[in-house]
């Protein structure tokens, strides 16, 4: 399961390292052709385009590295080990129910709009901006449901604080 969360952890990292790169790309090539007078239609939808993806696909890195922002001053000021994994049991639980109501609506939203191409762009459709909503929550989703089980090497050491 290590392994399988390692190779998903990869091929997110690369998605969303590509999709800030054509980002940045477009986005300089469209400041740049705006200096010399030339208007690039596309590359302003292409950004907003990669800019989910990668928002999405960081997402599921976010996610496996436990690195979401959190509020913990409650957790500082519980001293049970029992009653610390319990809370951070239902912080994990709260944001699994999150994540799948997320990709519910992402699903809902790519299933309505996948024939209906983008104005600029004729070869990409507006299915294409939710399509990473539904594949980076579901991804998340599933870290998280694997952190919430107990793992055979965790069952014998104790819990230690994983940000």
């Amino acid at each position: 399961m290590k392994r399988a969360t390692q190779l998903i952890v990869k091929v997110s990292d690369a998605i969303a390292t590509f999709a800030f790169a054509g980002f940045l790309c477009a986005i300089v090539a469209q400041v740049a052709y705006r200096y010399a007078g030339i208007s690039m239609v596309w590359s302003e939808e292409l950004a907003r385009l990669l800019n989910v993806y990668m928002v999405f696909f960081g997402l599921i890195l976010v996610t496996a590295d436990g690195g979401h922002l959190k509020i913990d001053i409650l957790e500082r000021s519980i001293r049970s080990p029992e009653a610390l994994r319990l809370l951070r049991c239902s912080h994990r639980v709260l944001a699994l129910v999150f994540l799948l109501c997320l990709a519910w609506g992402g699903l809902q939203l790519t299933r309505s709009s996948w024939d209906h191409p983008l104005a600029t762009m004729a070869w990409a459709n507006h299915g294409m901006f939710y399509l990473p909503v539904v594949i980076g929550t579901l991804v998340s989703a599933a870290l998280l449901a694997l952190q919430l089980l107990p793992m055979p090497e965790q069952a014998a050491q104790p819990q230690e604080d994983i940000g």
